[in-house]
């Protein structure tokens, strides 16, 4: 079966379109909605009218339907064992999220809290779910029918994200006389830094339920670990991400990333450093060929245009008037460090003159670096066939490596969030690359044959196993925790009024912002 990567591109877009749109109209006034719906619709209709074959790298892969099946399973597999659906335990992060979804399901459109407070999130990833609890809710009477119905809803919205998430992996990472479909679909959902090895060189107490803080004060999550404590946030990301990177041009570059920012503002930033870095290197080729002005009408294209204005303005005014990005944000009384910054363990150890701080975080970022990132990106460059670092993989690396001496907001989620663009640009570098260097049958008749012959693939596996140990105790501890406790119950933390501090998903004060004077709808 053959499968076009720009009708997976058009699949990928409409399926974050549509929660959009549905936020639109119910949150915006109607002729705000309308505007900005058509706007974005349009955006749509002209990319896929200039759409071609020729738009990715890597134009289609050829695919046996009995293998579409088995990836579908596993996506399906994969996110009920994340928790959608909630039929099994649930990280501590859902706590929050569920009682999003419901206040989404239960309460009117925009939510408005008893303080006068309005939900002000990155809830797009719910809007199309939420909508069908709602329906649910309305029609039968049941809050418990209306949440059982989203909470289906939402396992079917995620595992279609992941499944169109493992197939653009296939599209971009395998070759016509080598595809490894499914195990391409395996590296990429256990695919991780090496967190037990940081461990070895940076032994922590504690780290609760999650091996990935033996960083300290850093952390780049697994592609497991995004799916399981920020699926929200996630799987748009990747879609947007994978796109990206395959695309030829810049023709659709602001249309993906725009897409991608109700759903993920963090992963976002990550995505406008990748899109820069591609056109920067793209534009620096074209005017070697003599076509710079062919790549200015590709960036200026209609369709980023209107991608752009319809998304870019509702919200950057709905954002604006979050607790945190406003500035009006309070933990126990105490106002909050909110704003973009230097990473706060080094601003203080520099305040203080501590020598012995200041070493101390230099050795576990370098240690953290180098185990998250820095190995994997080693294996890819000796891996090439062509070993000589580009200037663009230096960038990509540089980038990187800054992100997690950033901060932004109370905790370290600019580094955790903003991160997973380029954790997904390396894992379709390893898995390429992974899955041609597997030997062919027959090459391999000894078991010490796989060393001596293939030395790169063998340290390759090794360096998977190491870094899959981190997915691996997701999927044990929620296993073991469904045993154990059971699945979440949807009446425990049911609204985020249930919860005493929520500056991060609230706006305090929204009838006075942009968002609350200009665009939004009011309650009749």
């Amino acid at each position: 079966m053959k499968i076009l990567y720009n009708h997976l591109r058009f699949a990928a877009v409409c399926y974050m379109t549509l929660p959009i749109i549905i936020f639109f109209w119910g949150w915006l006034k109607a002729s705000w909605a309308l505007i900005f719906s058509l706007l974005l619709i349009g955006g749509i209709f002209f990319m896929h009218k200039n759409s071609s074959y020729s738009d990715g790298k890597k134009s289609h892969i050829l695919i046996p339907r009995k293998t579409l099946v088995i990836i579908a399973a596993i996506s399906l597999l994969w996110c009920i064992w994340a928790g959608q659906g909630a039929f099994i335990h649930q990280t501590l992060d859902n706590l929050w999220r569920n009682a999003t979804f419901h206040d989404l399901i239960k309460k009117p459109w925009p939510v408005i809290y008893k303080d006068n407070s309005m939900l002000c999130y990155y809830i797009a990833h719910w809007m199309a779910p939420a909508a069908v609890g709602k329906a649910v809710y309305l029609i039968s009477g049941s809050v418990y029918a209306g949440y059982f119905a989203g909470n289906i809803a939402l396992l079917i919205y995620t595992s279609f994200g992941c499944f169109l998430t493992l197939l653009l992996t296939a599209v971009i990472t395998q070759r016509k006389k080598n595809a490894h479909f499914i195990v391409a679909a395996v590296v990429f959902i256990f695919f991780s830094g090496l967190d037990t090895a940081g461990k070895w060189f940076i032994p922590v107490s504690f780290l609760g339920n999650n091996i990935e803080w033996w960083g300290s004060y850093f952390q780049f999550s697994s592609v497991s670990t995004c799916l399981f404590w920020a699926y929200n946030q996630s799987v748009a990301a990747w879609l947007a991400t994978i796109c990206i990177l395959n695309e030829r041009s810049t023709k659709n570059y602001a249309l993906l990333g725009m897409l991608a920012l109700p759903f993920a503002p963090f992963p976002f930033i990550g995505l406008v450093a990748i899109c820069l870095i591609k056109a920067v290197f793209m534009g620096k080729r074209e005017i070697g060929r003599k076509r710079f002005g062919k790549f200015l009408k590709n960036t200026a294209s209609l369709q980023n245009i209107l991608v752009f204005t319809a998304v870019g303005i509702p919200y950057a005014l709905y954002y604006s008037a979050n607790s945190i990005v406003a500035g009006n944000a309070y933990y126990n009384g105490v106002k909050l460090k909110t704003g973009l910054r230097l990473h706060d363990e080094l601003t203080y150890a520099f305040a203080k003159g501590n020598t012995k701080h200041i070493l101390d975080f230099i050795v576990i970022y370098l240690v953290f670096f180098m185990m998250e990132a820095g190995v994997l990106l080693l294996l890819i460059k000796l891996g090439k066939k062509k070993k000589k670092v580009t200037a663009e993989f230096i960038v990509y690396t540089v980038v990187l490596a800054i992100i997690p001496l950033i901060q932004m907001g109370k905790d370290y989620d600019f580094s955790m969030r903003v991160s997973i663009p380029f954790i997904i640009y390396i894992a379709m570098e390893f898995i390429r690359t992974f899955t041609a260097k597997i030997p062919k049958r027959g090459t391999i008749k000894r078991l010490e044959d796989i060393v001596l012959k293939t030395p790169w693939f063998t340290a390759a596996v090794i360096a998977f196993i190491i870094g899959a140990v981190t997915p691996a105790t997701e999927y044990i501890r929620q296993l073991a925790l469904t045993f154990s406790v059971g699945p979440p119950d949807y009446f425990i933390c049911e609204s985020m009024e249930d919860f005493d501090e929520i500056n991060n998903f609230s706006a305090q004060g929204y009838e006075e912002s942009y968002f609350g004077r200009l665009i939004m709808k009011r309650h009749d």
